[in-house]
């Protein structure tokens, strides 16, 4: 057993049980596109594939800036990918990224840190990065993280401690759809904020 401070990234694609029931070999064949492009991109930026369950990936980096980097890359590279692709063929991926402590163990990690990285993963929508603050001060101000979105300090399931929540968008909003995206993850922000207010003024 070995504990150490890392930067774990959680992958997955969205929609693929959907997709696995609507056409299982398209899924598979697009399924090995998206391994190879996460496996390149975590190479490239001196990570370690700690698992993969089916869709998702669990990924260990020794710096935060090599973890947002290649979170960068994977969302660039499915860019690429989809831009010519009709929508059946297209790879829409949710990251999320914590820095840790995380107990090494019989080659698997656990630990706060792995968990608030797989809760942010299920807060990010598709296409987009969801950060710690952990992470987000790190990098803040040695990245072009383009447009960031407050998420505000959202409740992540079984996890006591609240912190600020950050998304990064893959490019500016450009056109309708992209700035809709925008707004969508900024209301989900006041609807929490305002359900708590509520919740205290029903409390009082």
């Amino acid at each position: 057993e070995t504990r150490k401070l890392a930067a774990i990234m959680f992958t997955d694609i969205v929609g693929f049980s959907r997709q696995m029931g609507a056409d299982e070999t398209r899924t598979l064949r697009l399924l090995d596109v998206h391994n190879r492009i996460i496996q390149q991109a975590v190479t490239e930026h001196h990570g370690t594939v700690i698992k993969t369950i089916g869709d998702a990936f669990l990924v260990d980096f020794p710096s935060v800036v090599h973890a947002v980097r290649c979170a960068q890359q994977i969302q660039s590279q499915f860019r690429i990918h989809n831009a010519d692709k009709a929508a059946p063929e297209q790879i829409h991926v949710r990251i999320g990224l914590h820095l840790g402590d995380v107990v090494q163990k019989e080659g698997d990690v656990f630990g706060d840190g792995v968990n608030i990285a797989s809760r942010l993963q299920g807060l990010a929508e598709p296409d987009t990065i969801c950060l710690s603050h952990k992470v987000y001060e790190e990098v803040e101000k040695k990245l072009l993280l383009g447009t960031v979105v407050s998420l505000g300090r959202p409740k992540l399931k079984n996890i006591v401690q609240r912190q600020p929540v950050y998304v990064l968008l893959s490019e500016k909003p450009k056109g309708f759809r992209q700035h809709l995206q925008v707004q969508r993850l900024k209301l989900q922000q006041w609807r929490r904020t305002g359900q708590i207010a509520a919740l205290l003024l029903l409390m009082g």
